[in-house]
């Protein structure tokens, strides 16, 4: 599944998630915030049999290669 959540998220409109955390459960944003360790706990209690995708959203001016 956590290959699934990465393919999912590939093909997101992140833009309101600009600079946030986010936690990715069965392809849907299910937690986001500005705190990593919130996030994961939200996550957590959604989706108590799958480990949830997290990671940031970059802001506008970062540039990824």
């Amino acid at each position: 599944m956590a290959n699934d959540n990465y393919t999912a998220i590939m093909g997101m409109n992140l833009s309101e998630y600009s600079g946030k955390w986010i936690a990715i459960c069965n392809k849907e944003i299910v937690s986001s915030g500005d705190n990593v360790k919130q996030v994961i706990r939200e996550a957590k209690a959604k989706c108590s049999k799958e480990v949830p995708l997290v990671t940031r959203v970059p802001s506008g001016e970062t540039m990824i290669f």
